[in-house]
């Protein structure tokens, strides 16, 4: 169920935490609307941390965040909880969206440029138009996924270069929509 997901973020990231955390969860009977919320809280504080004028240690607790939500919305699809499932890779969208957004506005706080948050709502357009044109039957391991670009921004804010990063996620969604763009040609 986790290992034969397409993305790299679920596969490398996500599945080993899941092989870890799951047969525990099962086991204690969690609901899966109670990891998601553990996910979610954390997501939260991560944006709020994020906004306090720490980006990294911020965006670190987002990715905790969006791991909690991703567990979440497995013990949803262990159950068959579609609708639950669903909700959990909503969530998990918002979040990395969220935190896009707040490190643009955080770093434009900062410097008073207006790159940064220009970067993040490009890459926040970017990023949606790259999910609804990646079908999942056709998705390649290496296309982005919204916790993904979390995981490219990771080490620009830990250097204190957010621009950079959001410029270098953003390069990765136009890679990623262009390919989704083709691969679905292929098949027309």
């Amino acid at each position: 169920l986790v290992s034969g997901r397409r993305s790299w973020f679920d596969r490398y990231i996500l599945a080993p935490i899941a092989r870890l955390a799951l047969p525990r969860l099962v086991e204690r009977s969690v609901p899966a609307h109670v990891a998601g919320g553990v996910g979610a809280g954390l997501g939260l504080l991560g944006l709020v941390v994020i906004l306090s004028g720490f980006p990294a240690f911020g965006l670190l607790i987002a990715i905790a965040g969006a791991l909690g939500l991703g567990l979440g919305e497995t013990l949803a699809g262990l159950r068959d909880e579609q609708g639950a499932a669903r909700a959990g890779s909503a969530a998990i969208a918002a979040l990395s969206g969220l935190a896009v957004a707040a490190l643009g506005w955080q770093d434009f706080r900062v410097s008073g440029e207006d790159i940064a948050p220009v970067l993040a709502l490009m890459l926040i357009i970017l990023g949606i138009l790259a999910e609804r044109a990646g079908l999942y039957r056709f998705r390649r391991r290496w296309w982005a996924s919204p916790p993904a670009y979390l995981l490219v921004l990771f080490p620009a804010a830990l250097a204190g270069i957010v621009t950079w990063g959001l410029a270098l996620a953003s390069i990765y969604a136009i890679v990623t929509l262009t390919s989704a763009i083709e691969t679905l040609r292929g098949q027309v």
